[in-house]
């Protein structure tokens, strides 16, 4: 049975939690994170190399909330506050034909963090996606 496909709108934060790194240093993450959105803000079939078949566009905006939300958002992750930016995403259409192939499952994971010098050049994040 085909179903309608359904739109919905999602938010999305990207946080600089960067244990024992200046609050400088996390404030450079977030503005490379902003840069790369402003930059990029659309993502679309003809833009994005495999692409989900039978989904049209995303777009990216960032979300302003008032100090009192924020304050709230946090408080209901149970986190303290680290730098971050919440971003909306728009459009995205889940596609109601069934699934052709089962999603391969996840057999390893490698998370690699290398510190920030100070003094190191502040270098744009490379592009993801082009």
């Amino acid at each position: 049975m085909v179903r309608s496909p359904v739109h919905l709108n999602l938010l999305v934060m990207f946080a600089a939690n960067v244990g024992g790194a200046t609050y400088r240093e996390a404030l450079k993450l977030i503005e490379h994170t902003i840069r790369f959105f402003q930059s990029r803000s659309v993502f679309t079939p003809l833009n994005t190399p495999g692409w989900i078949r039978g989904s049209i566009s995303l777009t990216l905006e960032i979300e302003n909330l008032s100090t009192t939300d924020l304050s709230n958002l946090w408080g209901v992750m149970g986190g303290r506050y680290v730098p971050s930016v919440l971003y909306r995403v728009r459009l995205i259409e889940i596609d109601g034909e069934e699934l052709q192939a089962q999603p391969r499952r996840v057999s390893r994971t490698r998370t690699s963090v290398s510190p920030m010098r100070s003094d190191a050049a502040v270098r744009p994040a490379p592009a993801l996606v082009r």
